[in-house]
């Protein structure tokens, strides 16, 4: 029974686990024990937030002495805690598969809507010209065996003035 919906890995599973494998455990030990996730918190502060909340539960009691030890009912949810925490760890490795890398296409690809399916004339004419790659001019075709440079046709413009 969880009625303080302690969620697993956080820090009051956290300070079950350390009852659990400790007879007893003083404030000062817990702050001590945690003291980068309870920085900045008092003994006053982790004894009323904490403790005596699990306390009300009867997940944990005060001993006369002033620490605290673990109940069997405290036990027994850091128990199913852990197992939960274990699942969650498991699930975090799975690897995880984007939604924009799976497939739906079923059957063979063609390409159709790549082909030319423009009607207005002139519209694939562009297609015919060589492409600028550097300062070379090279045919669609890919062969470099048409290759221009583009020095040679700027001499070959400034012929014609």
């Amino acid at each position: 029974m969880n009625p303080l919906n302690i969620r697993p890995g956080y820090i009051k599973h956290e300070i079950l686990q350390l009852l659990a494998k400790n007879e007893y455990v003083s404030i000062p030990g817990i702050l001590k024990a945690f003291k980068v996730k309870l920085k900045g918190q008092t003994t006053k502060s982790v004894e009323e937030g904490h403790m005596t909340e699990m306390e009300l539960v009867g997940h944990v009691f005060r001993r006369k002495d002033g620490t605290w030890s673990i109940t069997v009912d405290g036990m027994a949810l850091s128990k199913e805690l852990d197992k939960q925490l274990e699942v969650l760890r498991a699930a975090a490795t799975l690897p995880k598969v984007p939604g924009n890398l799976v497939s739906k296409v079923s059957g063979l690809y063609n390409g159709a809507e790549l082909r030319r399916t423009c009607l207005r004339p002139g519209a694939y004419d562009a297609f015919d010209k060589p492409s600028l790659m550097g300062d070379k001019l090279v045919p669609r075709s890919g062969s470099y065996a048409g290759v221009v440079e583009l020095g040679d046709v700027m001499r070959d413009l400034s012929d014609v003035e």
